[in-house]
C-alpha cells in the first residue's frame, strides 16, 4: 500500500519510483524472460529514419505477454496493481502493451499522449517501466519533468520550445529543460509514470533494457468514462492463451473488459 505522500507525489509531479518493487527471485525470472524475447527482436529504426539520430542497433519486441507465460505474469504483479489502486482510487485495467526494448539511442524528450484541457481530468494512463540495470544521471536513466502531466504545463511546453514531428508526435527541442530530474534505478525498481508527462532517456553503454506495461482507471458505473475506455482499447489486450491461462486477478481484468464491451464475447453493461 502507497503512503498518502506518495500518492501525493504522484498526482502532483506524474511518476513514482517503487524501489525493491521485484524480489531477487522475481528480477531473475523476469529477466530470463526479457533474454528469451529480445533474442529475436527486430530493428527499431525509428529514430534513423524519423529524426535523423544515427542507426546504433536499438531492437524492440512487441505482444511480450502473448509470447512467454513467465513474462505475462508480471502484468498482474499484486504491488503495481495495488500501487494504481492508490493512485486512481479504483481498480486498473491492463490495455496493451508488454514492450521489450534494448534501446541503443538517446530517446528524445516526448510525451507519449500530451493532456486534452477540454477531457476528464482524472482519466489518464499510467505506464509501468522496468529496468533490468543500474542507472543514473550519467548511464541511461528516465528524466522527467515533473507536473508536465497537467494539460496546461504540458501545452505550454509544447507552445514554447517543441513541436509536433509528423503533425503528431510531440517533441521537445530543449536538450536540458529547466526542472528534469533524472529517476535513478536498480534492477527490481519500477516506474509508474503518467503518460501524459513529458520525458526521455539518454544511450546508455551496453543498452537499455526495459519494459512498459500500460494501464488504464476502471471506469465503475460512469458511462463518459466507460466510453473513454472503449475508445482507448480498440482491441482485447488478451489473446486465447492469456485467456486460458488466466489465474484470479487476471481473470477479473478480462471480465471486467467484457462488460465493457471490449473484446469478442461482449456483455450488457
Amino acid at each position: 500500500m502507497l503512503t498518502p505522500l506518495q500518492v501525493g507525489q504522484f498526482r502532483a509531479l506524474g511518476f513514482l519510483k517503487l524501489e525493491g518493487c521485484l524480489t531477487p527471485e522475481e528480477v531473475a525470472d523476469f529477466e530470463a524472460a526479457y533474454e528469451r524475447l529480445i533474442a529475436d527482436a527486430p530493428a527499431y529504426d525509428y529514430f534513423e529514419d524519423n529524426i535523423g539520430a544515427p542507426s546504433r542497433g536499438t531492437r524492440v519486441q512487441r505482444n511480450g505477454p502473448e509470447q512467454d507465460d513467465t513474462f505475462a505474469r508480471f502484468i498482474e504483479h499484486e504491488r503495481i496493481l495495488e500501487a494504481q489502486r492508490d493512485i486512481f482510487g479504483r481498480p486498473c485495467l491492463y490495455h496493451g502493451g508488454g514492450e521489450l526494448w534494448m534501446n541503443m539511442s538517446d530517446t528524445p524528450w516526448h510525451s507519449d499522449v500530451l493532456g486534452d484541457p477540454e477531457r476528464d481530468p482524472d482519466f489518464y494512463t499510467i505506464k509501468a517501466g522496468f529496468y533490468l540495470d543500474a542507472m543514473d544521471v550519467n548511464s541511461g536513466s528516465l528524466r522527467v519533468i515533473p507536473g508536465s502531466h497537467f494539460p496546461a504545463y504540458g501545452q505550454a511546453l509544447l507552445d514554447e520550445c517543441g513541436y509536433k514531428e509528423g503533425g503528431l508526435r510531440p517533441r521537445l527541442q530543449l536538450e536540458d529543460p529547466p526542472g528534469a530530474v533524472a529517476v535513478a534505478t536498480q534492477p527490481g525498481d519500477v516506474v509508474l509514470f503518467d503518460t501524459r508527462i513529458w520525458h526521455a532517456a539518454p544511450a546508455r553503454e551496453g543498452g537499455r533494457r526495459t519494459v512498459f506495461i500500460g494501464y488504464v482507471p476502471d471506469p465503475e458505473d460512469s458511462p463518459v468514462r466507460q466510453e473513454q475506455v472503449r475508445a482507448l482499447i480498440q482491441s482485447f489486450p488478451y489473446n486465447d492463451h492469456l485467456v486460458e491461462t488466466a489465474g484470479p486477478l487476471r481473470q477479473e481484468m478480462i471480465a471486467r473488459l467484457r462488460a465493457l464491451g471490449i473484446g469478442e464475447e461482449k456483455a450488457l453493461l
